[in-house]
């Protein structure tokens, strides 16, 4: 069961209601890229989605989680209740709610969902993989590291190892923050004694006594025998010493408090335990998961080393999940002792990826989305992995965002090649009173921007959309006919990065005079940055409408009118370019 449209309104960074569909001219429901920058409202749409079938917000259920999401769009927080309708390809219609309501004074405001429980066919693990699951299972403990994994299985797993009540999550936020405080306040202690920090944590729990044995507001009446350095006290003023006591004191009161909220935590969740029948579901469930983790991890990664990688639980503690290497000398090691950071990232990703997969098996339906997942992937390994899901999930319904533009038409690229039908959005612009300008991009006709703006007669908007078409040329080219690029950190490309390669590639094929053309008249594209006097003086009004005519004539022979594709590279040997249905031929 296939999503075949959503409506968003007054959620997150949604304020007026949008319609994202996701089914094609025939009506059949096709995957889909979203495309836009950081902070343009891609997140939302996920949230959404999300939200709307699993009653969850990045694995949380509740509505006020102060390190997740806050559902309720600011904007119309007061005269809107967040709302989210999924259209699935039967017509069906799944309806989520979150009702506001203010107390008699309209200042505090009570929040109910409706409904409660995640819908019956999304309720086994996560359906949405994020960019933080890889950098959070990176930044936590081993023993944190075994709840992370368990909130995918969302069944099958122990409830007190899924716990979000709000009260828990609010003491845990208390907590950070008088952990911070703490902090703070030690490093005052540090400035005011010049004790180094690490001894100053090291003694938080006799932090008073420590300092009054390196601290002293009395100058000494007894000689101290200079032999032993730690005999002798560091003697300051009685009024900074009485203020460094104040801040001990200040310090000792975040610790106790610390405790207390710690103690509170641990009462309230309980130690986790996994009964009998409990623990052989998991047991089935990791086994599967360990079989597509180790095929994929073999596949797509260059850890030719590698012979087996195994999930278990149990050999720790009850709670434990352990990931095991097994390479081909017949030694087993954990992978954070072989894998590089590539490949350890990668092996994250393809285990939560395995994790959904054996959900699906167990029933929940074929949809999975990856939010900006992949910007934490090695770029190297980004084509091959999207190459996997593509093969191997051929019949699901797979939502990718991204924010970079040469990975956007990558993935346009890996998509078209495979037959796997897409489609995609761009969002431009967001807006606090509007939300996001969200654009359904068609890419299967022909392109006439240009040409309508050769039409016009006007100089500034011919200079203008040349060079913008220009650069979307040079993006799908790049991509397609595996031209040489200098590799950016941030992986962002400009017509600069891109054109060189380009220029080498065609120029050897009967292009050679358009690539000519353009690259001596490629200066217009680089005055558009300029002041409007500058660039006005330096254009030519014939070279601006060559310039143009030649861009149009170079779309006109890469991109096919018939098969609605891109020229791209017959081999990686080769040197020779076609469209799909070979009426380009180079």
């Amino acid at each position: 069961m296939k999503i075949q449209k959503i409506d968003i309104e007054a959620f997150r960074g949604i304020p007026d209601k949008r319609t994202i569909n996701f089914s094609d001219k025939n009506g059949e429901c096709c995957s889909a890229i979203i495309y836009g920058g950081n902070g343009s409202g891609k997140s939302s749409i996920v949230d959404a989605i999300e939200y709307n079938l699993q009653s969850r917000i990045e694995r949380s259920t509740a509505i006020r989680n102060p390190k997740r999401p806050f559902p309720i769009n600011f904007y119309h927080a007061r005269f809107k209740d967040p709302s989210s309708i999924i259209t699935f390809e039967d017509n069906s219609e799944y309806i989520r709610t979150i009702q506001v309501s203010y107390d008699k004074y309209k200042e505090k405001a009570k929040f109910q969902r409706s409904p409660v429980e995640p819908h019956p066919d999304f309720c086994n693990v996560p359906l949405v993989l994020r960019r933080n699951d890889i950098i959070s299972y990176n930044n936590i403990s081993e023993a944190e590291r075994q709840k992370l994994i368990y909130q995918f299985v969302y069944q099958a797993s122990d409830k007190s190892l899924l716990e979000n009540d709000p009260i828990v999550l609010e003491i845990k936020e208390e907590l950070i923050a008088l952990k911070t405080q703490r902090r703070e306040s030690i490093n005052k202690l540090y400035k005011l004694t010049k004790i180094a920090e690490e001894e100053l944590t090291k003694n938080l729990q006799n932090l008073e006594p420590f300092i009054k044995t390196r601290i002293t507001s009395h100058r000494p009446k007894t000689t101290y025998n200079r032999r032993i350095p730690s005999t002798i006290k560091q003697v300051v003023e009685p009024k900074l010493f009485k203020i460094i006591i104040q801040e001990v004191k200040i310090a000792n009161r975040f610790t106790q408090q610390i405790a207390e909220k710690q103690s509170k935590i641990k009462e309230m969740i309980g130690t986790p335990k996994i009964g009998e029948s409990v623990f052989s579901q998991l047991n089935d469930f990791y086994e599967k998961a360990s079989y597509y983790l180790n095929s994929a991890f073999k596949e797509i990664s260059n850890a030719n080393y590698v012979d087996d990688i195994k999930l278990s639980i149990g050999r720790i503690s009850a709670a434990s999940l352990n990931i095991e290497v097994k390479l081909q000398n017949g030694k087993t090691v954990s992978p954070q002792s072989i894998f590089s950071e590539a490949n350890f990232d990668l092996m994250i990703l393809l285990l939560y990826l395995s994790i959904i997969r054996v959900g699906i098996d167990h029933g929940q339906e074929k949809i999975i989305i990856l939010d900006d997942v992949l910007q934490s992937v090695d770029s190297s390994i980004r084509a091959l992995f999207v190459n996997y899901i593509l093969r191997e999930l051929k019949d699901w319904q797979i939502i990718i965002t991204c924010h970079d533009r040469l990975w956007l038409n990558q993935l346009r690229h890996l998509f078209q090649r495979v037959g796997h039908k897409y489609k995609e959005f761009h969002i431009n612009s967001w807006y606090f009173a509007t939300g996001p300008n969200i654009q359904e991009q068609n890419y299967y006709s022909f392109d006439n921007t240009l040409k309508q703006a050769i039409a016009t007669k006007d100089i500034r908007i011919i200079a203008s959309i040349s060079g913008l078409f220009l650069e979307k040329i040079c993006q799908e080219l790049s991509i397609s006919i595996n031209c040489s690029i200098k590799r950016r950190l941030d992986d962002k490309y400009t017509i600069g990065d891109l054109w060189p390669g380009i220029k080498k590639c065609l120029k050897k094929t009967d292009l050679s005079q358009i690539i000519e053309d353009i690259d001596r008249l490629l200066y217009i594209r680089n005055l558009l940055g300029c002041h409007y006097n500058e660039w006005a003086e330096a254009l030519n009004d014939e070279e601006v409408f060559h310039f143009a005519e030649s861009v149009q004539s170079l779309y006109e022979k890469v991109f096919c009118d018939t098969c609605f594709k891109w020229i791209s590279s017959v081999s990686s040997l080769s040197s020779d370019y076609e469209c799909p249905c070979k009426k380009l031929t180079y």
